[in-house]
């Protein structure tokens, strides 16, 4: 349905320059960021890019990706953080916690902060918690914060305080054939994310 309508806007027209769709998302609501997900892999596959503000001027390296595409720029960015990182992931595995820990390890040494957000173990309904357990510790140890949420926890990272990355990837887990995400260098974004995430601190708990 999305490719209908953006493709529609599309057709030739007289004195017409350029496309730009404004597209609204809730993500406050797990369903609705759900949405806008799977909303992104249309707009790649129709051709869209990402844009700064209404001039329609592209961002410098900012599009949307999925899984075969984001890795390079996303480790990059986290190599070159200079204040802070925050990553928002429900699911953990030991391969990303291994390389989360030897690339934002010797960032710490430099004074960035870095915290992780994923699910309680006694939330998270697959898998093993034991092992879950032990990968958070792993990275507790690694002196990383990390704080547990009950409720809902959503998909994205945000470094120093503007580049933000959001969608449906597990960003410290295997990713989805599906799935997909956006990078923008927003801190009003920045500021919104942080805000949802760390705004009810009486739903979070610190491990």
């Amino acid at each position: 349905m999305v490719e209908q309508y953006v493709g529609r806007l599309n057709r030739d027209y007289a004195g017409k320059r350029k496309v730009i769709v404004y597209d609204y998302v809730d993500s406050h609501v797990p369903k609705f960021a759900k949405m806008y997900a799977a909303r992104l892999k249309a707009y790649k596959k129709t051709g869209y890019e990402l844009c700064t503000d209404i001039s329609g001027e592209r961002q410098q390296a900012d599009a949307i990706y999925d899984i075969d595409t984001y890795a390079d720029i996303f480790w990059k960015d986290l190599e070159e953080a200079a204040d802070s990182v925050v990553i928002s992931s429900p699911r953990l595995n030991t391969e990303k916690v291994d390389r989360i820990i030897s690339v934002l390890g010797k960032r710490q040494e430099s004074g960035v902060k870095v915290t992780i957000v994923t699910w309680h173990p006694d939330a998270y309904a697959y898998g093993r918690s034991d092992v879950r357990m032990e990968l958070m510790e792993r990275l507790r140890k690694a002196g990383f914060e990390i704080r547990l949420v009950e409720e809902s926890c959503e998909h994205f990272a945000v470094i120093d305080k503007g580049i933000v990355w959001y969608g449906s990837v597990n960003l410290l887990s295997k990713e989805d054939a599906e799935d997909n995400l956006m990078r923008v260098y927003s801190r009003e974004i920045a500021a919104q994310l942080l805000e949802m995430t760390f705004g009810q601190e009486n739903g979070m708990q610190t491990w």
